[in-house]
């Protein structure tokens, strides 16, 4: 039952992503979603209709029925407030690439549209305001309006994130099909009101990991190890839920949590390689299985008869070139007894788990030292980029003579302050000589 992922996939999922069950949901609904032709051709005219480009936010901005019986009303200045900090980090992450901030609005209300334009004119914004029309009561339940709900969630799946509410089904589809084209998507949505939920589902549990004493009267008091059930998140750091063994509800800091993850035995799709995704077969001219665990690797054959190892981490440590000719008989440790169509026997090693820490120790390391130079680099130009556009502020400055003249004053007796010197020797603009020698006097007097 929700929210529970397969116990088969649990262990390399709860390593990889945020958050597991969004993203085996995901998968499902994917599936589920699946286009036929018509809806695909649809699609594809409304991405070129659009213009569809990255990056760019999804806004979902559910108002009419919704507002006042399950969800309170959000103006647009609190999705746009999300969007604003997406793209202060993304300029700040990509220093040299012109960003033309895009948002996609997807609602159920076209004034909407206007009302964002007017406020936000640095922005480009897209969207349809006829789906919008069609989603409102009186016209929401006819063909338009299903393929209009169809559209907005898939274009909110490709924005590279996601601001909208949790309380709205549409929000929780786009942000699980989103997952299926991330490696890690947990991250990439931004609810206004609900944390994401599954609707029926179990308890939503946390566990603490730091105990917590109560600090003000809505807060309550838990020890670490104790079971929280979330009830909602204040997004201000604050979370709301109960400690039903102590008998104890109210207030906790999120941080203090974390999610527990709760797995299930689902059917196991033994045809299924777990490492390549693929059916499993004997290519041609291999006559051992097609999947084989030695100690803690991997062995398995691909199509095209080559034979790979993968550590415990899935990662190829090892891949012996066949094409066909050869097949492998067994694994012991460390090696492969690799049989030929000569009737030859190989024995072919693949590195160890020392081995491979040491790789990964090392390739960790030169990517370290790849990123630090990439720093170093990064805050040159910076510097450098300030340098230039202070010389160029500096040049316009000199226009202004009353105002620089305060500046070089300024700057002279602040030089004279800092050395403390009874002789000291100015260096200036050839342009800027006399206008030193009249304020040097003011600066002296002021040092006095």
């Amino acid at each position: 039952m929700p929210m529970a992922i397969p116990e088969d996939l649990s262990e390399r999922l709860i390593r990889l992503h945020g958050n597991p069950f969004v993203w085996f949901t995901g998968q499902l609904m994917k599936y589920l979603l699946r286009p036929q032709a018509w809806l695909t051709q649809f699609l594809e005219e409304k991405y070129n209709t659009l213009q569809f480009e990255t990056p760019i936010v999804g806004i979902h901005v559910r108002r009419t029925d919704k507002v006042g019986t399950e969800a309170a009303f959000h103006d647009i200045s609190e999705y746009m407030k999300y969007v604003e900090d997406y793209y202060i980090i993304y300029k700040y992450q990509n220093p040299n690439i012109n960003v033309s901030k895009r948002v996609y609005i997807a609602t159920d209300e076209p004034l909407v549209f206007d009302d964002a334009r007017t406020k936000y004119p640095d922005y480009i914004f897209y969207g349809d305001k006829s789906v919008a029309k069609s989603a409102q009561v009186n016209s929401r339940y006819g063909t338009e309006s299903l393929k209009g709900v169809l559209s907005d969630v898939h274009f909110l799946s490709l924005c590279d994130y996601l601001v909208c509410t949790f309380s709205s089904q549409i929000c929780r589809i786009a942000y699980e099909t989103m997952q299926q084209r991330t490696i890690d998507g947990a991250w990439r949505a931004q609810s206004l009101d609900d944390v994401y939920y599954f609707g029926g589902q179990h308890d939503h549990q946390q566990r603490a990991f730091i105990s917590h004493k109560a600090v003000k009267s809505k807060e309550f008091s838990f020890e670490r190890g104790a079971i929280i059930s979330a009830e909602g998140n204040h997004w201000n750091g604050f979370s709301k839920g109960s400690d039903k063994a102590n008998n104890q509800s109210g207030l906790y800091p999120s941080y203090k949590t974390e999610e527990i993850v709760r797995i299930a035995q689902m059917y196991h799709y033994s045809e299924i390689n777990p490492i390549t995704g693929s059916v499993q077969h004997s290519p041609t001219g291999l006559t051992d299985a097609c999947y084989h665990k030695a100690d803690s690797h991997f062995v398995t054959c691909a199509q095209n008869g080559d034979i790979y190892v993968f550590d415990r981490n899935l990662d190829l440590v090892k891949r012996i070139r066949c094409d066909g000719s050869c097949h492998c008989i067994a694994v012991h440790k460390r090696y492969l007894f690799v049989g030929t169509k000569t009737n030859e026997l190989e024995v072919r090693s693949f590195p160890g788990e020392k081995q491979i820490e040491l790789q990964r120790r090392i390739q960790h390391s030169n990517l370290t030292d790849a990123s630090r130079l990439a720093i170093l680099k990064a805050l040159d130009d910076y510097v450098q980029t300030l340098k230039e556009e202070g010389r160029k502020q500096l040049l316009i400055l000199t226009q202004d003579r009353s105002k620089y003249k305060t500046i070089l004053a300024n700057l002279t007796a602040q030089g004279l302050f800092l050395l403390m010197e009874k002789d000291v020797t100015i260096r200036c603009r050839r342009n800027d000589r006399d206008l030193i020698k009249e304020l040097i006097p003011d600066a002296t007097n002021k040092l006095k």
